[in-house]
This record gives C-alpha cells, structure tokens and sequence, in this order.
C-alpha cells in the first residue's frame, strides 16, 4: 500500500516537474531576449514595441472579425491596418524624426515629409474614410459603423500606448524599463503564489 501510494505521488508530481522545467527554460529564453533587445538600445527597443503593437492589433482585429461574423465584408482589414498605419505616421511622424534627425541630414527626401507632416496625416486619414464610405453597404451599415468605431477605440488602446512607452524610452531607458519590471515581477509572483497556495484553478 505505502508503495502504490508512492508511485501515485510520483505520477503526479512528474507532470508538475515538466511544467516547472518548460517554464524555466523558456523563462530564461525569454529574459535573455528582453535583455538583449535592452542592451541594443533605443532603437531595438522601439522596434519591439512596435512589433508588439502590430501584433496585440491583428488578435483584437481578428477578434472583431470573427464577433461581428464580417466575412462578407471583405475591406473590414484592409480599412483597419490602412487606420492602423495613418495613426503611427501622424504620432510617429513628428517625435520620432527629432530622435533620428540625422537621417533628415542624410536624406533632403524626407524633409517634405516633415515640413507637411500634419496635412500629410490629415489626408490620409480622410482617404481612410472616404475609402470606408465608399465600402457601405444598405443592409450592414450597423454592422459596418460597429467595427469602424470598434477599429479606432483598438486604435486609441494600442498605438497610443504604444507612443507613450516609445517616449518613455526616450526619455531615458529607466522610465521603460521599472514599469516593465513591476510587471514582470507581479506576473512571476503571481504565478509562483498561486502554484504554491492556490487551491483554485483558474482554468
């Protein structure tokens, strides 16, 4: 009896070795991509974020997709990531090129660019709705103006966000990376709490 006992321990002990072992390997992988992307600099740093941002806007898009069942409305993301790429040009456009003005200097090509960044955004962003009219359809306009409102608040949540962390960067890597760290050792703490003394599964 002591000994079936055991084995039955044994057996579920293992599953919860290998989920300590996953986590700690891909822990590591994880830490020391952050950590390498830290050590790049600014420039890496912002580009992650922006990877980031492209990312956490294509599940909620997908997500609006599948909700609101707009298969049949085919230009739904195209609009969006058109949106998604007029936002970042009117944020980006003016305070990122003062952080890399030395390509202005580089290239007189981009200096148009500069000078009429706001009428360039502007435009854009009225092609954008113009593009959107023109897609309407009699029998989906609820549906239709429900994920154009639904686009711009993903908008509004991600690429300004996104900005926000990208001047923080600027500003001095400390003010990235100490809110980045409170969460980092809330989530670990969470997760090593609840394994420890949580009687509950969440899943």
């Amino acid at each position: 009896g002591t000994i079936e006992a055991f084995d039955s321990k044994l057996k579920y002990l293992n599953p919860r070795l290998k989920n300590w072992i996953v986590r700690g390997i891909f822990g590591i992988i994880m830490v020391s991509g952050f950590s390498f992307v830290v050590y790049m600099g600014p420039l890496a740093i912002t580009i992650l974020i922006l990877a980031i941002q492209v990312k956490c806007f294509h599940e909620i898009i997908t997500i609006g997709y599948v909700v609101y069942k707009s298969h049949h409305l085919p230009w739904f993301r195209t609009i969006s990531w058109y949106f998604l790429i007029t936002s970042n040009y009117y944020l980006y456009g003016e305070s990122l090129i003062e952080k890399f003005s030395i390509l202005l200097r580089k290239d007189n090509l981009l200096a148009p660019f500069v000078i009429y960044h706001r009428f360039i955004s502007f435009s854009l962003y009225t092609a954008g709705f113009v593009g959107f009219v023109l897609t309407l359809k009699k029998t989906y306009y609820l549906k239709q103006f429900t994920l154009f409102g639904y686009t711009h608040l993903a908008l509004l949540l991600i690429v300004t966000q996104s900005n926000l962390m990208i001047q923080n960067v600027f500003e001095g890597l400390i003010w990235f990376l100490v809110p980045i760290s409170l969460i980092i050792c809330n989530d670990i703490m969470a997760f090593a709490f609840g394994f420890f003394f949580g009687k509950t599964k969440l899943i």
